[in-house]
This record gives C-alpha cells, sequence and structure tokens, in this order.
C-alpha cells in the first residue's frame, strides 16, 4: 500500500511519499501548539486519515463514507496511534476512539475529497 503524508502548516504544504512511522510522528510533534495546520495521511484519492490538532477525520473512497470523531482534543499520543494503526493497515484505530458518519459542523478540515 502507498502512503502520502502532506502536512500543511500556515498555508505552506510539505509532501511526503511512502511515510515511514518515524515521518508521521514527527509531523504530528512539528504541529503541536501551532495554528492553521492539518495533516493527512493518504492510502488514494478520497481515502485517507486527518487531523487538525483537535479532531479527526477520515474517509474511505467516498462523501458517503467520510466520518469523524466527536471527540474534541484529542491527545498527540492518542492521533499517533491512530496515524501509525491507519498506516499499518491494521483495525485498531477504528476501535480507539469513537466515528460518526458524515461532517462536523463548522469544520475547517480542508480533506482529499472535499474541496
Amino acid at each position: 500500500m502507498d502512503l502520502t503524508l502532506n502536512i500543511v502548516v500556515e498555508g505552506k504544504e510539505k509532501m511526503i511519499s511512502c511515510p515511514d512511522e518515524d515521518d508521521i510522528v514527527k509531523a504530528l510533534l512539528m504541529i503541536v501548539g501551532k495554528d492553521d495546520f492539518f495533516i493527512i495521511l493518504s492510502r488514494s484519492e478520497g481515502t485517507y486519515m486527518q487531523t487538525d490538532g483537535n479532531s479527526l477525520e477520515h474517509q474511505e473512497g467516498s462523501l458517503d463514507y467520510h466520518y469523524y470523531s466527536p471527540q474534541c482534543h484529542i491527545s498527540v499520543e492518542t492521533t499517533a496511534n491512530i496515524f501509525l494503526s491507519y498506516a499499518r493497515g491494521n483495525d485498531w484505530w477504528k476501535q480507539a476512539i469513537p466515528w460518526q458518519s458524515g461532517f462536523p459542523s463548522g469544520t475547517s478540515l480542508p480533506g482529499n475529497g472535499r474541496n
């Protein structure tokens, strides 16, 4: 499975093809305490996990399969574990936090399939 990690901080984007676990953790730690950022870990167009540092969303192929966690202020450690589980292709992340179908109200996460 080919992964792509997109890191956007204050409008500047950095893309890492085939990121390893260190790349993912470093990216998440890099954005702690920053405003106007998000990280997207993509498996393919429309299939991704993303965070803005406080919330998480994921999508599996189309907008019909878009989910978000209603849990606010998810810790960096939990977010890292979820991203790493997603990157490894195991399903632990699906049970790690609650997920709801759809989009959170007032979200500012741009996402791959939402533009």
